[in-house]
């Protein structure tokens, strides 16, 4: 092809996602995983093939995120800094539900307390419609034992102590 060399979407991210702004990144990769253009085992791949690539560190901890069942910036947060520990060991990320025929994807779940925790990014939950679509699906959980506890981004970036109390006291009363 004349010379020029063809890279798979996964390749692209590790070489180039220093190139964008640091407030961006995030997006760009959980973006790609979301949407299907790269999954996170090939991130990781490429991210190994790749042993002298800018911010590594930085790369390698938000890929090591995206593994652990990150799939937004805020999830990141809440893994890596928010529900660390012990007491929060139990949960699953990205736990699939069926119910009524529907499939719930939830941002963390305790099977044991049936305990469901969201995290609400503005972006996804800005507009009165996303927010009645959050409402009508933590009733559809409730209706099978699942209790949803939901933080927004300011919870979980600017008080995370408050998140960790408050997620702690509703699985002890849930236990």
């Amino acid at each position: 092809m004349n010379g020029t060399r063809v890279v798979s979407v996964a390749e692209a991210i590790v070489a180039g996602l220093h190139a964008v702004a640091a407030s961006n990144r995030a997006e760009v990769l959980y973006r790609a995983v979301r949407d299907r253009l790269v999954n996170v085992q090939q991130l990781e791949a490429a991210l190994v093939a790749a042993p002298r690539v800018r911010n590594r560190r930085a790369l390698k901890r938000r890929v090591d995120a995206a593994l652990a069942g990150a799939r937004s910036f805020l999830e990141e947060t809440g893994l890596q800094k928010v529900f660390t520990g012990k007491r929060f060991e139990g949960f699953t990320r990205q736990h699939e539900v069926m119910v009524e025929g529907e499939l719930f994807v939830l941002d963390m779940y305790h099977h044991q307390t049936r305990t469901c925790v969201e995290l609400d990014g503005a972006a996804h939950h800005a507009g009165t419609e996303q927010w009645q679509r959050a409402l009508r699906r933590d009733a559809i959980l409730a209706s099978v034992g699942i209790q949803t506890v939901r933080f927004s981004y300011a919870d979980i970036t600017e008080r995370p102590a408050w998140c960790r109390q408050q997620l702690s006291e509703v699985l002890e009363r849930r236990r």
